[in-house]
């Protein structure tokens, strides 16, 4: 079950520093293909938003998006690691400008999230980033840019409110052939920081029982 809960979070962290990295000052339809962009460049996957996206940054940054899906591993059992009938994600503006991620609050509607670990021990929520870039880079330079890139960023997200509604998450070893699935998740995750453990209280269905 922690497994579960730490790979499906993985993926939600994601999710909230690549949107909340993206311009926010610009046209909705550009906008888009920053989310787009920089989740390829930060992970090496394809992300889809198949619906609508809005944007709105009074009262609050709130932005909305329908029809998402993130693509999985290569090999992996299923195409996309992680489908959302919709998400919600609320950023405290005045923290932002100042590159400290504040989420009010980020809900996701109907998340499918596919886990699993190929046979040689690879899980999928490990991201490459773009081909060719930062990878290789870090192996010709050894620890390389850990201090001045990406990862500064993380140190000031707080995650306030995250909730998933009518949520499935499976997972799968193909190494030992176990399996799992929690359905019918309806669950508020709180994260105050990076430091802090992350409580999460709500119901679920374990394995169908």
């Amino acid at each position: 079950m922690k497994k579960l809960l730490i790979g499906a979070l993985a993926v939600v962290l994601l999710v909230v520093v690549v949107l909340a990295a993206a311009p926010f000052f610009i046209p909705v339809d550009v906008y888009k293909q920053q989310i787009v962009e920089r989740t390829r460049d930060a992970t090496g996957r394809e992300l889809t938003i198949g619906g609508e996206l809005g944007l709105s940054l009074l009262p609050r940054f709130e932005l909305r998006a329908e029809d998402v899906a993130f693509a999985n591993a290569p090999g992996a059992s299923e195409a996309d690691m992680a489908t959302l009938k919709e998400l919600v994600l609320r950023l405290q503006i005045l923290p932002l400008l100042a590159l400290d991620v504040k989420v009010d609050s980020f809900v996701l509607v109907e998340p499918v999230i596919h886990l699993e670990i190929d046979k040689k021990g690879r899980p999928n929520w490990q991201f490459d980033g773009a081909p060719g870039g930062e990878a290789e880079a870090q192996t010709e330079t050894g620890k390389a840019e850990d201090t001045d890139g990406k990862g500064a960023g993380l140190a000031e997200l707080s995650l306030g409110d995250v909730r998933l509604e009518n949520g499935l998450v499976t997972y799968r070893d193909a190494r030992s052939g176990q399996a799992m699935e929690v359905s019918a998740i309806n669950m508020t995750v709180s994260l105050p920081d990076l430091a802090s453990p992350f409580a999460a209280k709500g119901s679920l269905v374990w394995n169908g029982e």
